[in-house]
């Protein structure tokens, strides 16, 4: 009668070991999955760091390039700056000469159209 009234079993031994298997099964598929996707993870986490890597290395690359290219060109402006600035003195200095030379002609023009003012 205590068996009528006290509550019955659950599982029987057999369920409960057909219910474990499947639960055993069902938690090596999840673990398998798991690992395939942690190695899926780890798989592309090096496939990006070496692709990043790479062009790391290729701007790197570029940018030290262009700075070479910055220098020469940096270069060729002082260069040419210089050129321009003895340039400048010499065409300061000429200019310098010639107004003297026009000065220095201006007394014999004055007699010259003198001469010829009065030769008329």
């Amino acid at each position: 009668m205590s068996r009528l009234m006290g509550s019955p079993d659950k599982f029987l031994p057999s369920e409960w070991k057909h219910a474990n298997q499947v639960h055993f099964r069902s938690s090596e598929a999840e673990r398998s999955l798991s690992q395939r996707l942690t190695a899926e993870c780890q798989r592309l986490i090096e496939e990006s760091d070496k692709s990043t890597k790479h062009m790391q290395q290729d701007a790197q690359k570029k940018l030290e390039q262009r700075i070479q290219d910055i220098k020469f060109w940096r270069q060729e402006l002082d260069q040419k700056f210089e050129e321009m600035v003895q340039e400048i003195e010499t065409l300061i200095i000429f200019k310098s000469r010639v107004e003297r030379a026009l000065e220095s002609c201006s007394e014999p023009l004055q007699v010259t159209l003198q001469c010829l003012t009065e030769s008329c």
